[in-house]
């Protein structure tokens, strides 16, 4: 009886140091992160789809580090070309997106070692990602001169007031 109160008190410590060290290790999901690149790496897109979009549902992004960012765009750019693409898409725009206005100089460096096939990723979000931050709106079918174009009389830009 003794025995069993003893092991059940060891268990419980081990149990709560693991629950105190995952509460103080240093990045949001990185545990959870890796686990989604080996499903994708495994090509269990479901998989990996179920564990980012938990981890989108508990981490905020003003929170999350760079390169949990960074690492969680590339998760969700590949994910895009497999399922749900434009949702994908989207959320791996806002992470990459988000990364860069934390520090630009530190998502380059996230992105300095990727392989070959991965670079293409990093040119597209970083496009999409500037087209968030750009001053004019895109029309389909009109061709648009300046940005005056767009936005007429409220537009503030220097070179339209001239």
């Amino acid at each position: 009886m003794n025995y069993q109160i003893l092991s059940m008190k060891k268990f419980f410590l081990i149990l709560m140091g693991v629950l105190l060290f995952s509460a103080c290790s240093g990045g949001v999901g990185h545990h959870a992160i890796s686990d989604a690149e080996d499903f994708i790496a495994r090509k269990d897109y479901k998989a990996a789809q179920e564990i980012s979009d938990d981890i989108m549902a508990e981490v905020d992004i003003a929170d999350a580090s760079v390169k949990s960012l960074c690492r969680l765009s590339m998760v969700y750019v590949k994910l895009s070309e497999q399922l749900n693409e434009v949702e994908n898409m989207a959320v791996a725009t806002k992470c990459y997106h988000a990364a860069v206005e934390k520090n630009a100089d530190s998502v380059a460096a996230c992105f300095s070692d990727l392989s070959v096939e991965d670079v293409q990723y990093t040119e597209m979000l970083r496009t999409l990602s500037d087209v968030i931050d750009a001053p004019c709106d895109i029309r389909d079918g009109e061709p648009i001169d300046s940005c005056c174009d767009v936005h007429g009389e409220l537009c503030n830009h220097h070179e339209c007031n001239n």
